[in-house]
């Protein structure tokens, strides 16, 4: 997810969160992010606020199965990361 696009999720699950709505995929969401790193804020809104998983993966990206439609084991996950 492109962070600026993560920063309109953010903002639109504030106004959510207002009027005491619930947030749309809490705990159930797992959104990968490549390139830079958005700021630390970000991240941490992202896991507190929303209740999404958040990875981050860098290097050679175009050749990483972050497009697999199953949910990733933990050993998978490492994988991405490192």
């Amino acid at each position: 997810m492109h962070p600026p696009v993560l920063n309109a999720v953010l903002d639109a699950a504030s106004e959510l969160a207002a009027t005491g709505k619930p947030i749309p995929g809490r705990k159930r969401v797992r959104i990968v992010v490549a390139g830079a790193p958005p700021p630390t804020t970000t991240i941490e809104r992202t896991e507190v606020e929303l209740g999404w998983e958040f990875v981050q993966i860098y290097g050679l990206t175009e050749t990483a199965p972050a497009d697999h439609d199953q949910p990733q084991s933990h050993r998978v996950r490492q994988a991405l990361v490192v």
